[in-house]
């Protein structure tokens, strides 16, 4: 089984020297494999890239998918995008939920020709006091928890109605006592960040390889 994630910086890892809850994921099922020597163990493949919007995943999806077909393999795919489609300056707006949730549907019926295992993870809330602007952006780009969310429910939405897999990452880290100690800068997870969303992640994906 090959399992391929796409997604931004988020998924690509950003900001944790371990390299992210993706690479988690990878180190996991590589760790049985090794000790074990089952070589049954799924291959997880990174294909984030930083910056990518829905969009972006849409245009390469098939490329990428194509460029990693193997003899005897199928595919898991996990798409972890929409928060940069959420991305404002001022009043003009990157996206909106209508257009984000025709990408995802067209996104969707192209994953379905290469497989029925396939995985949304949602948004989560971030330090909005932070990200307006943003202090990585020379362009003036801002983030809020308010349009996090507006996408995060249109996201699960989608998945409801499409009868596909959601994981939930706005209940566990709305848990958080202090929402702070799990960013880097208010959006990028750290550390501590990513291994949150790996635990979330993780147990969904083994639902998908049953």
């Amino acid at each position: 089984m090959r399992v391929l994630v796409f997604g931004d910086s988020i998924a690509q890892g950003f900001f944790d020297v371990e390299g992210g809850w993706v690479n988690y994921l990878r180190k996991y099922y590589d760790e049985i494999l090794i000790r074990n020597n089952d070589i049954s163990q799924p291959t997880v493949f990174n294909l984030a890239i930083s910056g990518d919007f829905t969009r972006s995943v849409l245009k390469r999806f098939e490329d990428e998918v194509t460029a990693r077909v193997w003899p005897g393999e199928e595919f898991v795919f996990i798409f972890a995008v929409g928060t940069n489609d959420t991305v404002y300056r001022g009043q003009e707006y990157e996206s909106e939920p209508d257009i984000y949730k025709n990408e995802l549907s067209e996104l969707l019926n192209i994953a379905k020709k290469y497989s029925k295992e396939i995985m949304f993870v949602g948004l989560y809330p971030i330090i909005d006091r932070l990200l307006q602007p943003a202090p990585f952006s020379e362009t003036g780009k801002s983030y809020s928890t308010e349009r996090m969310h507006l996408f995060d429910k249109t996201l699960n939405n989608f998945c409801k109605k499409n009868k596909v897999a959601y994981v939930d990452l706005w209940r566990e880290f709305t848990k958080q006592d202090n929402l702070e100690t799990v960013f880097f800068d208010g959006i990028h997870p750290n550390d501590k960040g990513h291994k949150l969303i790996y635990e979330i992640v993780q147990p969904k994906l083994e639902e998908l390889l049953k």
